[in-house]
């Protein structure tokens, strides 16, 4: 039985570790993580996933390019994103 390929994109390190061993623990093949947008969508052919979770804003921008792409070869996407606290 083939497993399915799960893109993550995540710009923090600790998140991105985290989402990578949670998707290899759960059974499934990790493409990434990336941490440009730009680098994940050069590599969707070679990736081939089935669906993706992308952080909204990564240090080279936001991820919508790469969504546009995922969206157009019909990967669902799971978005997800976290304020960041600054000390006063």
């Amino acid at each position: 039985m083939d497993r399915a390929t799960i893109l993550v994109v995540e710009d923090e390190f600790i998140v991105a570790y985290d989402l990578a061993e949670t998707v290899r623990d759960e059974g499934y093949v990790l493409a990434g993580p990336y941490s440009h947008g730009g680098e994940a969508l050069k590599k969707l052919d070679r990736d081939h996933p089935d669906c993706a979770i992308l952080d909204v804003q990564l240090a080279d921008g936001d991820v919508f390019s790469l969504a546009d792409a995922l969206t157009a070869r019909g990967i669902p996407i799971l978005f997800h994103s976290a304020t960041r606290c600054r000390a006063s």
